[in-house]
């Protein structure tokens, strides 16, 4: 047989090969996505942003997903919705056009739907017209924005669009080796450690994706690891350019460089695993500093990663980067440079040219980009914020209080969230003892914290105001006073109420500024001379059972006539979740143990007699830093993240009150029950009279750091920060919330 010949059959042979791993390895490679494109013509003389809820579900209480598409001028769009099926939506409209003119939209499914604006809901104060045909609406708008309602428009089944993703390149390999010389075939066994990192990163980050964003989606699958990769694939990109750099560059100091960087990066990516596995949240630079005196929490941290399936791929991704460099005698050749630089390229190209327009990325960030939030940083005008203080007036509004001058007990529990309820939620039974309470008391259903993180829940306990982030982040410090001086403790202190704050951990700079400047008569921390001698587990305190003993004693020996507020704030159900009892990691035996100890603390308080003349109030500083499941997110939507309980323990209230309430409504609810008077801004709400106004609340997005959630009633929309241009980016509501938002920014950080 011929050299030819042979060559040619051995040709062959590789093609086969590549053929049948593609065809074995199929599911992948190839990724099926079922999508909705909806069609359509907008005449409009400005700029217009539309946004795109979707319902999956007959009741039109879920919202799925939503969706963006921006016009910047008249003509054709196109906006693709991933859905499987779909039984109606919202078009929000968003613009500073008096007239708008929408016509031909058609939505495309396994067949095409022309839609009829005759059948849609409108808000009733928008001005229409609509054509003989239903075909087209002529809009006049008299307000930033606007909704339109279409519903019953589901399709038998939603359209297929395959995507190859860039693992294919696996498939090929025996065919791109084909081409190597015989010479330097010798060593294609080595090539494998090339490809070695990229693919344990990728399984890390698919395990990650189990564990961190179900919120998003239902399942975890390879439609849902597509979006994942659109953000993670610069990472790995830059895996191998360092990798390149560290092998391939003639000048040594590059190398060193590259090796340096490549050890950053990895060190970058590894805590960012640890902080999502335990926390939710991604690593924030700025924040580290919180933590590095935490020796003790941040170790166990690292076990319970390393516990996990991601965790130990992460630490074969470590040698299988410092097995490249030992093996690097066999990897300097010309075709393994392609190799590695062809593929920073293709990654690079495919990390940007690949995202999409999905409202959800911020989920998707890796830690780099959640690193961002340049918007947040963006400060305002000077004409803006003169605007702005003669438009905005934050009044309030004094009603008669009820004036039932009680000792009240506020437990502020670590981590005490909704969905650890089988009464609230219907999904775990994790605190049941606080189930039997809400039997017999009042209970809260639609109750939120204002922020996803204790400094955050306890400022707008405190304060009554939900902590925006400042230009330069979370710097809800010293520049808040205005909002301390009308705090819980102030109001209450001015009707000759003592006040107490009791911890038992030690606080960092920011908790201390809100703690210390809030006008409590006393504070008891770490530093008590009660927790001397008790075992510490972390951030230098001791479990919730030597707190409440300790608060237990303070009433016993109160001999004083004026009443008392007592905050009481938990530490024991923090991440990384240690049961005090077992000093083992388990968020459901951690959780139970909070709710034996504020039982015992409860009875303790009965058997005082403390309910003769007393109160109790029992919530959460924050949800758990948990991922929120799609059962959770459906039942508990459309905040899923931000509900926490509120149990009122009171022999005159009763019952479940269903209005939407949160942190910030609790200080001028207390006066108002407590005193006799009680002062409401506009975006109070007051836990004690049911017949109080309506309002939404506000909730601080944890990432990206410039997005605020406005909750209502009738859904969720949110707000961008951006300086002058602070706005709605997801759903439309209310001005005046944006106004709120930049007026709380402005008192809180001083422009530079």
């Amino acid at each position: 047989m011929s050299k030819n010949s042979c060559k040619n059959h051995s040709f062959l042979r590789m093609v086969l090969v590549s053929v049948l791993l593609f065809l074995l390895f199929c599911p992948l490679f190839v990724v099926k996505t079922k999508v909705f494109v909806l069609q359509g013509y907008v005449e409009t003389e400005k700029p217009i942003d539309m946004v795109f809820n979707i319902f999956s579900s007959e009741t039109n209480k879920k919202i799925s997903t939503l969706f963006h598409k921006r016009i910047e001028k008249s003509g054709f769009f196109e906006v693709e919705m991933r859905e499987n099926k779909l039984f109606g939506f919202h078009v929000n409209l968003q613009t500073e056009a008096d007239h708008v003119r929408l016509s031909q939209f058609v939505l495309i499914g396994s067949k095409k739907l022309p839609l009829s604006f005759e059948n849609a809901d409108y808000e009733e104060e928008l001005d229409k017209v609509i054509t003989d045909d239903a075909s087209s609406v002529d809009l006049k708008i008299n307000q930033e924005y606007t909704s339109i309602k279409f519903k019953d428009v589901s399709l038998p089944r939603a359209k297929r669009v395959y995507h190859l993703t860039p693992f294919v390149i696996f498939c090929f390999l025996p065919l791109l080796w084909h081409f190597l010389p015989v010479c330097r075939r010798k060593n294609i066994k080595y090539s494998f450690l090339l490809f070695l990192p990229l693919f344990l990163l990728v399984l890390q980050k698919y395990f990650a994706f189990q564990h961190s964003y179900t919120l998003y989606y239902q399942t975890v699958s390879l439609v849902n690891l597509w979006h994942l990769e659109q953000y993670e694939f610069m990472i790995f990109a830059s895996v191998y350019a360092l990798l390149g750099g560290a092998l391939y560059f003639p000048w040594r100091w590059i190398r060193i460089i590259s090796v340096i960087g490549l050890i950053v990066l990895m060190i970058v990516l590894t805590i960012d695993g640890v902080v999502l596995h335990n926390l939710n949240a991604r690593f924030i630079f700025s924040e580290a500093k919180n933590y590095t005196s935490e020796y003790k929490t941040a170790f166990y941290m690292l076990l319970s990663y390393l516990g996990t399936m991601q965790g130990r791929l992460m630490i074969l991704c470590w040698l299988s980067v410092w097995g490249i460099f030992y093996y690097r005698c066999f990897l300097l050749t010309f075709y393994h440079r392609i190799i590695i630089w062809g593929m920073v390229i293709f990654f690079g190209i495919f990390a940007f040219w690949c995202r999409q327009s999905f409202l959800y990325d911020y989920a998707f960030y890796n830690v780099f980009d959640a690193n961002q939030g340049a918007e947040q940083k963006r400060l305002y005008s000077a004409d803006f914020v003169t605007q702005l203080q003669q438009s905005f007036d934050l009044k309030e509004n004094c009603v008669k209080g009820l004036n039932k001058r009680k000792n009240v007990i506020v437990i502020l529990a670590e981590s005490l969230s909704t969905f650890s309820s089988q009464k609230l939620s219907g999904l775990h039974n994790y605190m049941p003892r606080l189930d039997k309470l809400m039997d017999k008391y009042a209970v809260y259903p639609q109750y939120y914290s204002n922020s996803y993180y204790t400094v955050g829940g306890v400022f707008s306990l405190i304060s009554g105001m939900p902590p925006i982030n400042g230009f330069e982040g979370m710097n809800i410090g010293s520049s808040y006073q205005p909002f301390y001086d009308n705090s819980v403790a102030q109001r209450l202190n001015q009707a000759d109420y003592k006040t107490y704050f009791f911890t038992a951990v030690e606080p960092d700079k920011t908790l201390s500024d809100v703690i210390y400047q809030s006008h409590f008569d006393e504070v008891s921390d770490y530093r008590d001379s009660y927790y001397r001698g008790k075992p510490k587990l972390f951030f230098n305190a001791v479990a919730d059972e030597y707190l409440f003993v300790n608060v237990l004693q303070r009433i016993e020996n109160y001999h004083e006539r004026s009443p008392y507020l007592m905050v009481v704030s938990t530490i024991s159900g923090h991440g990384p979740y240690l049961d005090p009892r077992t000093k083992k990691p388990s968020f459901e035996k951690t959780t139970d143990y909070v709710d034996a100890e504020i039982e015992k603390f409860v009875n303790q308080l009965e058997k005082q007699g403390f309910f003769e003349n007393g109160m109790v109030l029992i919530t959460g500083d924050h949800r758990a830093m948990l991922p929120v499941s799609a059962e959770e997110d459906e039942r508990l939507s459309p905040l899923a993240e931000g509900r926490v309980p509120l149990v009122v323990i009171d022999k005159e209230i009763r019952g479940e009150k269903t209005n939407i309430y949160s942190h910030n409504d609790i200080a001028p609810s207390l006066q108002y029950y407590l005193t006799d008077k009680g002062c409401f801004n506009a975006f109070q709400n007051n836990l004690f009279n049911d017949t109080s106004r309506y309002t939404c609340m506000l909730y601080q997005k944890p990432s990206p750091r410039n997005k605020v959630a406005v909750v209502c009633a009738s859904g969720m929309s949110v707000i961008c920060l951006n300086g002058d241009d602070t706005g709605y980016c997801e759903g439309n509501n209310e001005q005046k919330y944006v106004e709120f938002i930049n007026y709380l920014r402005l008192q809180s950080s001083v422009q530079k």
